[in-house]
């Protein structure tokens, strides 16, 4: 009965622990890392500010670099293009485990995928 007990007992410490905040915790430290390992062939010697993939079979691609170049010039940041046709861009866009055209690249973050030109505003703001 007391091995009961102290399990009931683990049970209500367990139910009285604060959540955990943050559920994506090793996620978002996994794609840190790989940002970190591939940073040097993903933001070059001119310090880019965000990394745009963009290739040959992305109908919006041409439209969506053209809004990240306006709003970069527009705060004055660097900004950078890697084609996918070029097996070294997509070997690197695969590395990164991103699969949708466009996707970007932040030192803090990857964005899968075409986003609204506020939000991407929003991330070069920060």
């Amino acid at each position: 009965m007391l091995a009961q007990e102290m399990t009931l007992s683990e049970r209500l410490r367990a139910l009285s622990a604060p959540a955990p905040t943050d559920f994506y915790e090793d996620e978002r430290q996994g794609d840190l890392d790989l940002i970190a390992s591939h940073a040097p062939a993903l933001f070059g010697d001119d310090g880019a500010v965000i990394v745009m993939f963009s290739g040959p079979e992305c109908g919006s691609c041409g439209t969506a670099w053209t809004d990240l170049q306006d709003m970069a010039q527009a705060q004055g940041v660097p900004v950078r293009l890697l084609d996918t046709g070029e097996p070294e861009n997509a070997a690197l866009m695969q590395a990164l485990t991103l699969d949708t055209l466009p996707s970007y690249v932040m030192r803090d973050r990857l964005i899968r995928g075409e986003m609204p030109a506020f939000v991407l505003g929003r991330y070069l703001a920060e």
